[in-house]
This record gives C-alpha cells, sequence and structure tokens, in this order.
C-alpha cells in the first residue's frame, strides 16, 4: 500500500515533433525496409553478399592471385 501525501507537478513545455507523420508503425518501416531491399537488388543484384567473386571462387585462380600479391609485398619490402 502507497500513501501519496504530496503531489508535485513540473511546468515544463519541450517542444517536440509527434505527429502521426513522424510517428513509425509496423506498416510504414516495412515498407521502408522493402524500399530498401529493392534498391540495394538494383543497385547490387539479387546476391547476397556472401558469394566468393568469381576470381577468388575457384582455387587455382585465388592461389595465383595471392603468389602475386606476396610477390609484390615481397618487392615493395625489398625482400626478393
Amino acid at each position: 500500500m502507497v500513501f501519496m501525501r504530496a503531489v508535485a507537478v513540473d511546468g515544463t513545455k519541450i517542444v517536440a515533433n509527434a505527429s502521426k507523420k513522424s510517428l513509425y508503425d509496423e506498416t510504414r518501416i516495412l515498407r521502408e525496409a522493402e524500399a530498401v531491399d529493392a534498391a540495394e537488388d538494383e543497385e547490387y543484384g539479387e546476391s547476397n553478399g556472401r558469394e566468393l567473386p568469381e576470381d577468388l571462387a575457384d582455387k587455382t585462380k585465388r592461389k595465383a592471385k595471392l603468389e602475386e600479391i606476396a610477390r609484390r609485398l615481397r618487392m615493395l619490402a625489398g625482400i626478393g
């Protein structure tokens, strides 16, 4: 049980933008998410971003690329 003997009211006024237009509901969030997905699909294609680039998917091409990078790094470091 709680006894309230004193009640205080604060008269502070705060400017806010809480119109129905600025609030998000489930429908608005889903609509915006679908719009972003569609824009990203158009820009980047239908892939999910987890696939390896074509030149790295093949192990022989990947090995050749890594050897070339290692050769260039050794050349920059003056190792040989």
